[in-house]
């Protein structure tokens, strides 16, 4: 089983309580205090535990990810572009220990938006309503989207999509940064050529 996107938490307080669960519940609740990622760690400790096997995308079907054989999409690299990714990268790599963002928009040096739990493509449509409010109308920033320290590449990998291509463009971005090591591509074609018609940079960090 493999999730893609935006997947909502649970409420504990609704959940029915099985034999199982009920060996579990009080490590799940107190790390489910702790963030996304420490919970979904302590879940494949537990189906290890009740003898599943718990396996990464790519161990399994690595067509979801980019490889040597997919180019670099570079359109027209602006200067700032690489300043903004290094700046992008720092920012979420300090945050990270919080372990509740993937992404943010830089611009010129300018944080316009970091990625909360409202998911990526809330973040770019956020990021698109700013820019108007600014008044900012050229294309420009990048799109950071890079797995946090220490993250697990077996559960909650980055994902990109043709939603996010299309947000991307209606925030007038000039690109998307992204590690293609550990970055899950859904329908990899069609960003392409999406990319591709929009002339939309995509940078591999």
């Amino acid at each position: 089983m493999c999730l893609i996107g935006k997947v909502n938490r649970p409420n504990l307080s609704n959940i029915k309580i099985d034999n199982v669960l009920a060996k579990y519940i009080s490590q799940i609740m107190n790390e489910y205090k702790n963030g996304d990622g420490q919970t979904l760690d302590l879940i494949l400790k537990i189906l290890k535990n009740e003898g599943f096997i718990a396996k990464s995308l790519k161990s399994i079907d690595d067509s979801f990810y980019l490889n040597k054989f997919d180019k670099e999409y570079i359109f027209y690299d602006k200067n700032n572009d690489q300043f903004d990714i290094k700046k992008g990268i720092s920012l979420l790599n300090k945050i990270s220990k919080y372990d509740n963002a993937q992404a943010a928009v830089v611009s010129n040096g300018y944080i316009l938006g970091i990625e909360a739990t409202e998911g990526t493509d809330q973040l770019l449509k956020r990021v698109a309503s700013e820019k108007k409010i600014l008044k900012l109308n050229n294309r420009e920033g990048i799109l950071i989207k890079i797995s946090k320290i220490n993250q697990s590449n077996n559960t909650d990998n980055p994902v990109i999509g043709p939603k996010t291509i299309l947000n991307a463009v209606k925030a007038n971005l000039n690109g998307i940064a992204i590690r293609k090591s550990n970055t899950i591509v859904f329908n990899k074609s069609k960003i392409i050529k999406m990319l591709k018609e929009n002339k939309l940079n995509l940078y591999f960090i």
